[in-house]
């Protein structure tokens, strides 16, 4: 494979880094041998001076030549195949150990069942994301990254 995927920061024991190494798997088993390109996977972020300040996991890329064809909704609700380009990428991952019993979807939002209560992590994922565009935005002198 063309595509080096490393897990940085610490080694340690907790879920994140037992999530971040299942993930290169996958990544390595999924990415086409065409693909040139780096991704890093880091779990356990802390992004200091944001107002969300720990995420679970964060992977960022360069790939060139990686076209796969992936399943989308069109507007209507329908699911069809497109063939999409992927180059820079930078996404946050929050992780639940919840069985798929626990979780809801509503609309295009997920939610988690804490007890008799729901959490949407579709808004805590987006703050992560906005806390981590922030961040770089900050390190980068206001230039938004790709």
């Amino acid at each position: 494979m063309s595509v080096s995927i490393k897990i940085v920061g610490k080694e340690n024991n907790t879920d994140e880094y037992f999530a971040a190494k299942h993930l290169k798997e996958v990544l390595e088993r999924g990415i086409d041998t065409k693909a040139i390109g780096e991704i890093f996977i880091h779990p356990s972020v802390t992004l200091f001076g944001q107002a969300v300040k720990d995420i679970d996991i964060i992977v960022c890329g360069s790939l060139i030549n990686y076209i796969p064809s992936l399943r989308v909704f069109d507007g209507e609700g329908s699911l069809s195949s497109q063939r999409v380009e992927i180059r820079d990428f930078c996404t946050v991952v929050e992780l639940k150990n919840h069985s798929i019993s626990g979780i809801e979807r509503e609309g295009s939002d997920f939610y988690v069942k804490y007890g008799e209560s729901r959490k949407n992590v579709t808004a805590q994922s987006n703050k992560q994301k906005e806390a981590c565009k922030s961040f770089i935005l900050s390190l980068q002198n206001g230039i938004t990254p790709y």
